[in-house]
C-alpha cells in the first residue's frame, strides 16, 4: 500500500532530476516515478551568435587599427603590436562562447516549457484533474492512509506533478505565464483541497518542506490573479492574418 511517507522521496527525486516527472499508478507502486527522457542536446550554431561575433571582431580590429595609426601605437614595439591579432581573436572567441551558452540556456528553457505543456494535455492529467474536482480529499494523514491504494496513488501523483512544476517555475526554467494560461486558478483550488492534509503531515512528521513548492506556486498564481488579472486573449488578441 502506498502511504504518505512515500510522497517526500518522490519529490526529492523530482528536485534532483530538475524535470517534470510523469508517473502512472503502476510506476509509483512499483518503486517510484520514471523521469521523462531528455531530448538529445545536439550542438546548434545560432545566427545571433555569429552576428555578435562578427561585430565584435570588426570593432576590435578597428580599435587596433586606429591605435596603430596614433602616436601611442607607433610608440609600441613591433613585437608587441603583433599580439593584436591573437588578442582580437581571443576576445571574439570569448564573446562567441558567452552567446552560445546563453543560446543553449534559452533552448533548454524552451524544451522544458514544451514538455510541461505536453504533460498538461495528456489523458492521464485530465483524469487527475477530474479526480481532484469530483472527490473530497482527506483532511489528515490518517484519513489519507485509510483510503484505498488507488486513491492514494492519484493523490500522490498529482501532488508530485504540482511540486515539480513549482520547482521549475521557482528556478525560472518554466515561465509562470504558461502555468497561468494553461492551469490558472485550478492550481490554487487544488492546493486549497490539499492544504489540510499537508499541514497535518507537516506537523506530525516535523517536515516543513513537504509540498513547499506546490504551496508557493498556488499562492503565486492566486496573488497574480488578484493583483494583475489578465484579460482573455479573445478580448485583447489581434486578428490573425496570413
Amino acid at each position: 500500500m502506498v502511504t504518505v511517507f512515500q510522497l517526500e522521496p518522490i519529490m526529492v527525486h523530482c528536485w534532483r532530476t530538475g524535470r517534470i516527472v510523469v508517473s502512472t499508478a503502476a510506476e509509483v507502486e512499483g518503486g517510484g516515478p520514471q523521469a521523462v527522457p531528455a531530448a538529445s542536446r545536439a550542438a546548434r550554431l545560432y545566427l545571433p551568435t555569429v552576428v555578435i561575433a562578427a561585430i565584435a571582431a570588426g570593432l576590435g580590429w578597428q580599435a587596433w587599427t586606429e591605435l596603430g595609426e596614433s602616436g601611442l601605437g607607433r610608440s609600441i614595439s613591433a613585437g608587441r603590436f603583433e599580439l593584436a591579432g591573437p588578442v582580437v581573436l581571443g576576445f571574439v572567441l570569448v564573446m562567441f562562447g558567452i552567446e552560445q551558452v546563453r543560446a543553449a540556456a534559452r533552448d533548454r528553457r524552451e524544451r522544458l516549457t514544451i514538455e510541461a505543456l505536453n504533460n498538461f494535455q495528456t489523458r492521464e492529467f485530465a483524469e487527475l484533474m477530474h479526480h481532484i474536482n469530483s472527490h473530497e480529499l482527506p483532511k489528515t494523514r490518517d484519513e489519507l492512509n485509510a483510503r484505498p491504494a488507488g486513491e492514494q496513488v492519484l493523490f500522490i501523483q498529482f501532488a508530485q506533478q504540482m511540486e515539480s512544476l513549482g520547482i521549475l517555475v521557482a528556478e525560472r526554467i518554466v515561465n509562470v505565464d504558461l502555468v497561468d494560461k494553461t492551469l490558472g486558478s485550478f492550481v490554487t483550488s487544488a492546493w486549497e483541497k490539499y492544504r489540510p492534509v499537508f499541514l497535518d503531515v507537516r506537523e506530525t512528521t516535523h517536515d516543513p518542506f513537504l509540498a513547499e513548492y506546490f504551496q508557493w506556486l498556488a499562492e503565486l498564481i492566486d496573488r497574480r490573479m488578484k493583483e494583475t488579472p489578465r484579460k482573455p486573449f479573445y478580448e485583447k488578441g489581434k486578428p490573425y492574418n496570413r
